[in-house]
């Protein structure tokens, strides 16, 4: 063991293994936040709730012990901590978290969980059970990720203080009544008394971050928390029927997309299919993080679980740039796509990894027209897909072109390797 390792308060993991750490919260005489990690292998470690939550600003921090060292969290996790503490000491939620409504999780898992808040023991917590500062740490962690909110007895979806009144009245109304709080036929709400308490959960925050994908969309079970409500999923999804038929815009679009992608989810388990990587972009190209790579990296555990020739694609690797993640992606999904797929793909691939004509190295810009040029498209086949008179700069200049045009680009390298469009000749 290290020094480092000696002064951290992140016990080393073997990454040649599936090892994880989990957390046990609790409060000292004083009240404050004390927490301790263990090592599991992931395949035989005790039950535990995954957090699913927003990172939210990193100006505010608050000092919590980790096993026994200063350990310094985000505001909206040390309160998501402070509650947890709470439902832990008191209870809360009993009334509404019942056998009866997480019974499904505990026959799947195979053991018998007691769902009062008074047994909850551990938790996995991304910003806590993952040394966040170690490369190669996240890069084994975060491949892991899928596996282990699959893995979660529930996962406990925090919307922070605010949404309290909202989850009650999604815990107490009749689920008739939640079905209703859209306008017909449009995305508007239906201003009442009844519905105006629900805007705050809707438009949370939350349904924006990049990484709640797969946390919300994997999950076994879902429990909302906010404050001391506690809402299972079986409760909330009653507030989504309307929406997947009305649609929705900004926040309240993506908390649309999301619970339709977790219903879609389970349709296709059943079916034994899974969606690829152009729908995942598609959908959630433009959500929230502070590392434009997280749009990429976290779909990898949904598109993981499509058969495909080459693999999953989406390999988590952090020390890659945004370029060379886009030019290894490209290269491996060549092998399956023909080239307006592909180019459709790079597309995405540059609206969700922020890259323009300007952030891209000349390096990468050769392999990407190297992977076009080596890329044959449908017509291709039949009439000779490349025009050995198309000079390098013609390529360029198209992938130029594309790049600068973005996702609604409709000068193509195809086109350029075919010679469909002529380009001047100081080009």
């Amino acid at each position: 063991m290290t020094a480092s390792q000696v002064n951290s308060p992140h016990p080393a993991l073997d990454h040649s293994s599936r090892q994880i750490r989990l957390l046990s919260v609790c409060e000292d005489a004083e009240g404050k936040i004390a927490c301790n990690l263990s090592v599991f292998d992931l395949s035989s470690c005790p039950q535990f709730i995954a957090l699913s939550y927003v990172w939210g600003s990193p100006h505010i921090q608050h000092e919590v012990t980790l096993n026994g060292h200063a350990f310094s969290i985000r505001h909206n996790l040390y309160l998501a901590l402070k509650s947890i503490s709470n439902y832990i000491k008191t209870a809360v939620g009993e009334q509404i978290i019942t056998k009866n409504s997480l019974n499904a999780t505990s026959s799947e898992f195979g053991h018998d969980f007691e769902q009062s808040p008074k047994s909850w023991k551990y938790f996995w917590i991304d910003a806590i059970c993952i040394n966040q500062t170690e490369v190669s740490e996240r890069n084994h962690q975060v491949r892991m990720m899928s596996d282990i909110y699959k893995s979660a007895v529930f996962v406990l979806v925090w919307f922070g203080p605010s949404c309290e009144k909202a989850l009650h009245l999604v815990a107490t109304a009749d689920p008739a009544k939640l079905r209703t709080v859209y306008k017909p036929y449009t995305d508007r709400f239906q201003k009442s008394e009844f519905s105006e308490p629900l805007i705050p959960l809707l438009e949370s925050d939350y349904w924006s971050r990049m990484w709640i994908v797969q946390e919300f969309v994997l999950a076994q079970e879902l429990v909302f928390a906010s404050g001391s409500v506690l809402v299972p999923w079986d409760r909330a999804k009653h507030l989504f029927p309307e929406l997947y038929a009305h649609g929705g815009s900004g926040k309240i679009g993506s908390a649309v997309t999301l619970a339709n992608e977790r219903r879609q989810h389970g349709f296709r388990q059943k079916q034994g299919i899974g969606p690829d990587v152009h729908e995942l972009l598609r959908r959630f190209r433009f959500m929230n993080c502070s590392d434009p790579r997280d749009r990429v990296f976290a779909l990898s555990g949904l598109l993981g679980e499509r058969p495909n020739p080459s693999g999953n694609i989406l390999v988590v690797d952090y020390s890659l740039t945004p370029a060379q993640l886009s030019v290894r992606i490209l290269r491996l999904a060549s092998k399956s796509l023909k080239r307006g797929t592909l180019e459709e793909l790079h597309r995405l691939l540059n609206a969700a990894l922020e890259l323009n004509q300007d952030n891209v190295n000349t390096t990468a810009k050769k392999e990407i027209v190297l992977i076009f040029k080596e890329t044959p498209d449908e017509d291709d086949i039949y009439d000779g897909w490349y025009d050995s008179s198309i000079t390098q700069s013609a390529l360029k200049e198209a992938l130029a072109t594309q790049m600068k045009s973005g996702a609604e680009s409709r000068f193509s390298i195809s086109q350029a390797l075919r010679g469909r469009y002529s380009l001047s000749s100081n080009q």
